[in-house]
């Protein structure tokens, strides 16, 4: 499966006698001059999926999977593409390509690890092709982020993590670009 939450290293049960129903539902949708969202929900493999697509801009997004069973499951998100990959540091994947880079920033409350594969994509004219997977350790339910900053030589996108004054647990982040700044506070 690409780029889609796997629930025990599996997508959707594709078999159309017993497998999972092709379903999937839009439910929140919004379009503006300077952000758009929309999320989308289905059910596979016994798990409830929500993945809201936040783009605050044109240069990054925001990728938030919400996971809940009632049983005990190993949720994974695995993010594919072009180019050679590195772990830059705990939760961070980077891809680096000709022209783009692309760094993704995971976060989760849950315990979690950071895993790579390497490969070649033959139906792209053997381009180098690697994914990289954040898995937790087994859970009832699950909030994962994925923070999506591409990047080249005219647009550097720098990620903070800021720690707010609060009596709640509370994970920020400054995302600062050129002269803007954007906050993502997940409590």
């Amino acid at each position: 499966a690409n780029n889609i939450p796997l629930v025990n290293c599996f997508g959707p049960d594709q078999n159309p006698i017993w497998g999972d129903d092709n379903y999937i539902s839009i439910s929140h949708e919004f379009r503006g001059d300077n952000i758009s969202i929309v999320q989308a929900n289905t059910k596979y493999r016994a798990t409830e999926l929500s993945r809201m697509a936040i783009l605050p801009t044109s240069n990054y997004m925001i990728i938030i999977d919400s996971l809940a069973s009632d049983n005990l499951q190993r949720f994974s998100i695995p993010w594919q593409g072009l180019g050679e990959l590195f772990l830059l540091e705990e939760n961070i994947a980077y891809w680096k390509q000709d022209k783009v880079n692309l760094k993704i920033k995971f976060i989760s409350k849950k315990g979690a690890s950071l895993r790579y594969r390497a490969g070649i994509n033959s139906f792209l004219g053997s381009r180098s092709h690697s994914s990289a997977e954040f898995a937790l350790s087994p859970c009832n339910g699950a909030k994962i982020v994925s923070i999506i900053l591409p990047e080249n030589s005219e647009n550097k996108i720098i990620l903070e993590q800021i720690f707010p004054n609060s009596e709640k647990e509370i994970t920020a982040y400054k995302i600062k670009q050129n002269c803007n700044e954007d906050y993502l506070v997940l409590s």
